[in-house]
């Protein structure tokens, strides 16, 4: 896979992917989303979306990262199995296709 692919993939929208999931904000603003943690059950949200750069963090673990990490961690697959799924729904552009969903189950 080129870095290029990579960077492709890397820009499909994080909220976009959580709504697919019907994972909704607690909170959201024009910068970020926050939600309750999508990898754990919680009381209090500690999961930002920061909507300007496309990354997440989680707070009470103290990890983030793009859109790939959060589908390894969610989906438990590995970086090609992400790779492989994100990519069979890369649309000719940098858009998002929401007419897909990136689970296979």
């Amino acid at each position: 896979m080129k870095e290029e692919d990579l960077s492709l993939i890397k820009r499909f929208s994080i909220v976009e992917y959580l709504e697919r999931k019907d994972i909704k904000p607690v909170r959201r603003t024009s910068v970020y989303a926050l939600y309750r943690s999508p990898l754990r059950a919680e009381t209090h949200p500690s999961f930002k979306v920061d909507t300007e750069k496309n990354l997440w963090i989680d707070y009470a673990e103290g990890r983030g990262g793009s859109i790939i990490d959060l589908c390894m961690r969610l989906e438990g697959c590995t970086l090609l199995e992400v790779i492989h799924r994100l990519g069979q729904n890369a649309p000719d552009n940098t858009v998002y296709s929401s007419h897909k969903d990136f689970s296979q189950n």
